[in-house]
């Protein structure tokens, strides 16, 4: 009997930005973690190893392994185009391209908190608060934030200061359009670093950036639904339909 194996994807994917992005990039991203090796031992080979959520592959094989049906017909992507989703994925913080002249050598960020079932297990030892955030957090999360909250310093607006999932989530249920939402936050950064505002807490900033888009930002907004029409209206306007006939 063939041995299964199996990886884990946390449901804060669905909060996360590549959720919202190209599918052949989350396809790709979900492959390559599947892909990445899972021992805790590094695999050694003459003038390199692979360390757990590391693999060595290339772009062509990528493709090759990938491919997909559409229309019938079998497609497999170019490998100019997995290029350009390995540096999606770079620019992003989900992975790392180590440069080596074995191969494309990729790391998985943060590959061993969340293949470990601890992750998933609260820690008694934390708060509440503490425990969300170190869960919650993709690679794409992370920048120092908790130093200058916690001494109460009014700050910059950071460099690394980036759109996370939690603040992408946040403005899409505010009604953002999902698809201006990076938009958005480049013109809050922007202001910002213009106006070199100071302040402590810059993601509650961006809270208050997204409340305030109906007045000042109606171009990323949703567009409208089309309104429930009742019955009654329903009727008459058949009713009148048939006058007009």
């Amino acid at each position: 009997m063939e041995r299964l194996t199996y990886f884990i994807i946390t449901r804060k994917l669905f909060d996360s930005a590549i959720w919202h992005e190209n599918p052949h990039i989350l396809k790709l991203f979900i492959y390559l973690i599947g892909q990445a090796r899972h021992a805790k031992t590094s695999k050694k080979f003459p003038g390199f190893k692979v360390a757990r959520g590391e693999l060595v592959t290339s772009l062509g094989d990528i493709a090759e392994a990938n491919m997909y049906l559409k229309n019938q017909k079998l497609h497999k992507w170019s490998r100019a185009r997995v290029l350009r989703m390995l540096e999606n994925l770079v620019k992003n913080g989900y992975i790392e391209k180590i440069s080596d002249t074995f191969g494309t050598h990729i790391k998985v960020c943060n590959y061993s908190r969340y293949q470990s079932p601890k992750t998933y297990t609260p820690n008694t030892c934390e708060t509440p608060a503490k425990h969300l955030r170190n869960t919650c957090e993709t690679p794409a999360d992370i920048y120092n934030k908790d130093k200058n909250v916690k001494n109460g310093k009014n700050v910059y607006i950071p460099e690394n200061f980036k759109l996370d999932s939690a603040m992408f989530n946040y403005a899409v249920k505010k009604d953002i359009d999902p698809k201006k939402v990076e938009e958005l936050f480049q013109t809050f950064f922007d202001y910002h670093v213009n106006k070199r505002n100071k302040l402590v807490m810059w993601d509650r900033a961006w809270q208050t950036w997204v409340r305030n888009a109906p007045k000042f930002s109606t171009w990323a907004m949703k567009a409208p639904g089309p309104k429930n029409v009742s019955s009654k209206t329903k009727t008459n306007i058949n009713v009148l339909k048939g006058v007009v006939k």
